[in-house]
Formats: structure tokens, sequence, C-alpha cells
């Protein structure tokens, strides 16, 4: 089982993700971005990032969040932010 990054690991055309191996997510494409402008494929991504930022004992306003519905990108996207 490989453990959480806290950072972005894999770049792809569309931007960059955070990896979450070894936690089990659905594959089910509906990405949003993390405030730690990260794009993660669905919510039980992100759900499994915030486990991992708990688990390293981040202040719960350092926990990532989601920023908007969709990929990030450089220049944000404030149609979509919540």
């Amino acid at each position: 089982m490989v453990g959480l990054s806290s950072a972005c690991q894999h770049e792809s055309p569309g931007g960059l993700f955070r990896s979450v191996e070894g936690c089990p997510i659905n594959r089910m494409y509906r990405p949003l971005c993390g405030t730690d402008n990260c794009t993660y494929i669905n919510d039980d991504a992100l759900a499994c990032a915030q486990m991992d930022d708990r688990r390293r004992n981040l202040q719960d306003e350092e926990v990532v969040r989601m920023a908007y519905s969709g990929m990030c990108n450089e220049e944000g996207n404030e149609n979509n932010e919540v």
C-alpha cells in the first residue's frame, strides 16, 4: 500500500493530480479542484486526501477542501467556485 502525498504528483494535459493510491475510491470521473490546487478525480479521492492530511496532524484550516467543481487551472475558475 502506497502512502498519500501532500503534493500534486501526476501531471496530465489537463493539470496536476494528487496521488491517492492505497485508498479505495470509485472510478467515476467527476473532477474537483482542491484548495491545494490539485485536481481530484472525484469526491472520494478528495476525501482520501483529507484523511491523509488529518493523519499528518494538519490544522483544520490546512486540510485540503474543495475549491470548485472541475479541473484546476492556473487562473482559477471563478464560475465554479464554491
